[in-house]
């Protein structure tokens, strides 16, 4: 009894083995082409990729191998079960942001009578971008805030270098006042005392002229008549 369990298990993996050749030499299914439903996903968002293929002539299965891009990978069965009509509508949801490279690569999947023979794939890998709305608002937010402030320094900055200028031009300014000040005042002496000079010149030339008016006046000789009055007047006395 025992021996015809064993027999028949034998028989039994060798027709599985059997089919399993003969899936395998089959024509398989052809993948096409690769779309996303979007270029890019927030983060745990499902990221939707259209999977276009060929089922093979025979319209057996063929199995696929996704590989996510982020370690995360997805054996399916193309023309059969939910993926029987092309095209087959796959999602897969991202915890982390960053770029990724979804890429398929055909396998050979083992199920007893419902195995299936690799897929040719001719479609090249599609690039995912994950993004997180969050973090990325964080980031701008900080951003915002640190232009702001320096902002606000470059503003207060310029209001000093504007105040320091003001203060400058005020010093400037009163320093010309001072010194237009000390020229008038020199020039208001330096007038005085040109006035003083001419004044002087004026009296010593006043002076000369009555010293030589009296020295000319006792240099004259008297004259006759009036010395001959004044004789025979002092003699009639």
């Amino acid at each position: 009894m025992m021996k015809s369990m064993k027999n028949a298990s034998a028989l039994l993996l060798a027709g599985v083995a059997v089919l399993s050749a003969g899936l395998a030499q089959a024509q398989s299914g052809e993948i096409k082409s690769l779309k996303l439903a979007a270029p890019s996903v927030a983060v745990n968002t499902g990221a939707s990729l259209r999977v276009e293929f060929t089922p093979a002539a025979n319209a057996s299965a063929c199995g696929v191998t996704v590989d996510w891009g982020n370690g995360a990978k997805q054996d399916i069965r193309l023309g059969i079960d939910s993926f029987k009509d092309s095209p087959a509508t796959l999602t897969q949801a991202y915890p982390n942001p960053g770029s990724y490279n979804i890429k398929l690569e055909g396998k050979f999947l083992t199920r007893g009578l419902r195995s299936a023979a690799a897929c040719t794939v001719s479609a090249a890998p599609v690039t995912i971008k994950v993004t997180d709305p969050a973090a990325e608002k964080l980031v701008a937010d900080q951003r915002a805030a640190q232009l702001a402030a320096e902002a606000a320094l470059k503003e207060a900055a310029i209001r000093e270098q504007e105040a320091a200028a003001r203060e400058r031009a005020a010093l400037a300014d009163a320093e010309r006042a001072k010194q237009d000040l000390v020229r008038q005042q020199a020039a208001a002496r330096e007038m005085e005392l040109d006035l003083k000079r001419k004044e002087l010149e004026r009296r010593e030339a006043q002076l000369r002229k009555d010293d030589e008016a009296r020295r000319a006046a006792m240099a004259r000789p008297a004259a006759p008549g009036h010395s001959g009055r004044v004789a025979g007047h002092g003699a009639a006395g």
